[in-house]
């Protein structure tokens, strides 16, 4: 572009041409640059509900608890994608023994040396117990994520949301919750 700073070169004749060319008419009208009816782009509405597999084609299978998925999410290279292969089968077969599914993991674009560090990630998280044999794939067992303590397991009582928010009848297992008044523990207001 040509400086602002006179620099003694006279400017192009281009130039000058440009500052003498008339100007367009200022009454523009926007409704020119708008595209006809059939180029406009539609956007569909948004669906209604959650997208669903076809008929014959694989799907996840649920529930899944989060704290798995976190703890998994935070292991490192390919776990991740091991971990939903394992799961995806394991739903499968309603077990939570399971071979590892090379042909899954292939799908997924996971080789067969990131599936196994991938294990060795998610074994050593404590998500899962691996049985190794020689030449042939691994069985690999779900295991609950390392914190969780099943309270059937444990021989603790699980509180239900209702008894938690206070909506249980007397004498149903929230007292150890209370005070000796009936209070929540803090009559010291």
């Amino acid at each position: 572009m040509w400086p602002l700073v006179h620099t003694g070169v006279p400017p192009s004749p281009l130039i000058l041409l440009f500052f003498f060319l008339p100007v367009p008419d200022m009454d523009m009208d926007p409704e020119r640059f708008r595209l006809p009816g059939g180029y406009v782009a539609h956007t569909p509405p948004p669906p209604k509900r959650l997208p669903r597999h076809r008929p014959g084609e694989q799907f996840l299978k649920g529930p899944i608890p989060c704290s798995w998925l976190n703890a998994a999410a935070r292991c490192s290279g390919k776990a991740f994608q091991v971990a939903m292969a394992l799961w995806q089968v394991a739903g499968i077969r309603s077990d939570p023994r399971v071979r590892l599914p090379q042909k899954h993991l292939r799908e997924m674009g996971v080789s067969p040396g990131s599936a196994r560090r991938g294990l060795v990630a998610l074994e050593a998280a404590g998500l899962v117990a691996v049985e190794r044999s020689r030449h042939s794939s691994p069985w690999v067992t779900l295991l609950d994520a390392p914190g969780f303590q099943n309270s059937s397991e444990e021989g603790q009582i699980s509180l239900t949301v209702q008894q938690v928010r206070g909506n249980t009848p007397p004498g149903i297992g929230v007292e150890p919750l209370l005070g000796q008044n009936g209070d929540r523990g803090d009559a010291e207001r």
